[in-house]
């Protein structure tokens, strides 16, 4: 008979391991080592190799450190080898190596930090990672009210692309979607009950709207919602009468502010011609995709200053959307496999949730990546961005978590499950 007990680190190595690994990550992707005068982010790079060569020193002399549930190997060393290979046949062969490479090194990151989420506890994990979310929106936060002072929200919508707009310390409206991602962490963490009191998971709703506000992040206020809705609809059984009525009152509040908030003068100030600029975007976009089309540009700067771009627009910050951002950079050979890779992980969670069904919540994590791509901008670049990291921490550091793997074999050989959570 198989054994019903996980061995994992309770000691606080391993927390102490993620956040100082976390920690890193945020500074080197942030605005605070980011200049104009810089060319490469070298913060950026020392953490990438750093991290790289910690975790292959590990795992070549102490395998036992670190756990790891990833039944996907052969699939997602392909996609990593597929980074190198398309690198070799562009142009501009030097730039073009040096992002392939930060994208491999990346891809194994990945690994390093989920590892470290697969030596704790399902439940140790996922509050770790809903920490660290709720300090970066925090701080982003606190440094923008330190370098504007603004607490006037009014003031954000008016001047939506001036300096009063809620950048964060990532810049753009990555902190706004991050923001996002805590609110649908949070609500999935009072359904799992995984505090004996739920002021910590509130007051990360409470803090995560707040910054969506102050980003008008329209795409995160709308993706968020509809994932904490999904969220209720499949674990609504679980919940007590008053619960019920709790979770229902607040939602719905939710959902009319938000519809609210995107008709007013207010939130939907030129909403119609922001999507009207995107559509034109993303089609400049294609148009460019289909000039590279199967290697990629290598770099999306690169398209950037293209010609086309600079005709058209002048000047561009991305191509507002993931999957064109990945198809400009990588071409169709990575997006392809990148894509079978995600589709590979899904039915593998979708294996897992037909055992342990109390999971199925778990589904609005990819759910929400994968929507907030379509106006995003490089969570599938994995070029050493801290959206690419973020995204593949909780979807292989989550939904490949041991702890579920073994809950979903124990139910194959019909053996009582210890409860997860």
């Amino acid at each position: 008979m198989q054994s019903t007990n996980i061995i994992f680190d309770h000691s606080k190595k391993a927390s102490i391991r993620f956040i100082v690994a976390f920690g890193f990550l945020v500074y080197s992707s942030g605005t605070f080592v980011q200049t104009e005068e810089n060319l490469y982010n070298t913060p950026l790079l020392v953490f990438q190799i750093s991290l790289l060569s910690y975790f292959l020193f590990y795992k070549l002399f102490w395998p036992t450190v670190f756990k790891l549930n990833f039944p996907l190997w052969q699939t997602y060393f392909i996609l990593i080898i597929s980074f190198l290979f398309v690198g070799l046949f562009r142009d501009e062969f030097m730039e073009s190596m040096r992002n392939s490479i930060s994208c491999i090194i990346t891809l194994i990151n990945i690994i390093a930090f989920s590892s470290f989420l697969h030596s704790m506890s399902f439940k140790k994990s996922f509050r770790l990672l809903l920490l660290c979310l709720f300090a970066v929106i925090t701080l982003s936060f606190i440094v923008y009210y330190i370098n504007t002072g603004n607490l006037d929200i009014e003031i954000v919508r008016t001047e939506r692309y001036g300096k009063e707009r809620l950048y964060g310390i990532f810049g753009g409206g990555l902190v706004g979607i991050i923001a996002g991602f805590t609110f649908v962490l949070a609500v999935i963490s009072i359904f799992f009950k995984y505090y004996r009191f739920n002021f910590f998971p509130i007051l990360c709703i409470a803090f995560s709207v707040l910054i969506l506000l102050f980003s008008d992040n329209r795409t995160g206020m709308i993706i968020s919602t509809i994932a904490c809705l999904y969220i209720v609809a499949k674990n609504f059984k679980y919940l007590g009468l008053a619960s019920r009525l709790i979770i229902i009152i607040l939602l719905s509040l939710a959902v009319v502010f938000f519809i609210n908030y995107s008709q007013s003068s207010i939130g939907g100030i030129e909403f119609l011609n922001d999507f009207a600029l995107r559509v034109k975007i993303w089609d400049v976009s294609f148009q460019q995709v289909l000039v590279y089309p199967w290697t990629g540009m290598g770099n999306t700067d690169f398209f950037l200053r293209s010609s086309l771009a600079i005709a058209v627009f002048g000047y561009l910050s991305d191509a507002h959307n993931a999957y064109l951002n990945l198809l400009l950079q990588s071409g169709f050979i990575v997006f392809i496999l990148l894509m079978y890779f995600l589709f590979k992980l899904l039915l593998k969670f979708k294996d897992y949730n037909k055992r342990v069904k109390k999971i199925s919540g778990l589904y609005s994590i990819p759910f929400y990546w994968f929507a907030v791509a379509l106006t995003g901008a490089t969570y599938f670049n994995f070029a050493g961005t801290f959206d690419s990291y973020l995204l593949g921490i909780s979807l292989i550091g989550l939904l490949l978590h041991p702890e579920i793997a073994l809950q979903s074999r124990l139910q194959i050989h019909n053996i009582k499950p210890v409860p997860l959570p």
